[in-house]
């Protein structure tokens, strides 16, 4: 199961405002992590379970699971995203798994996906917020 085959970061098409999740994805020796994020609107509250089934069906698709491989959620927020402006802000936490250990890190991911905008964040500890040029 290639790990390079999947998208670092896949949202949604569609929406402005997501719920994300960061899930490290592990197979062998290997190990990966992934962001997925779903419109807020359409699930109204159940956000984050329909997250871990959209990933589920696509890391399932992929081969993952039959190869031996396994994902465990590593915390998730909140991503606000602004085509017309190109801005992607980062904020919050998920309500049922915590906010992730390295918020730097998902902002990478999020900025090399989406090299074309600008992307900000706040870290839910300590309210602060930082942007990234």
């Amino acid at each position: 199961m290639p790990f390079a085959e999947l998208a670092d970061v896949r949202l949604e098409g569609g929406g402005v405002m997501f719920q994300y999740l960061l899930l490290e994805l592990t197979w062998a020796a290997q190990k990966k992590a992934i962001v997925r994020g779903l419109n807020y609107k359409p699930y109204a509250g159940k956000t984050e379970e329909r997250v871990v089934k959209w990933a589920k069906e696509e890391l399932g698709e992929s081969g993952l699971f039959e190869s031996g491989g396994d994902f465990q959620i590593r915390g998730g927020g909140s991503v606000a995203f602004n085509t017309y402006y190109e801005t992607i802000t980062v904020f919050g936490s998920s309500q049922t798994y915590g906010v992730e250990e390295d918020r730097e890190a998902v902002v990478k991911l999020i900025e090399t996906s989406y090299p074309e905008h600008e992307v900000s964040w706040f870290n839910p500890e300590s309210r602060d917020s930082t942007s990234k040029e």
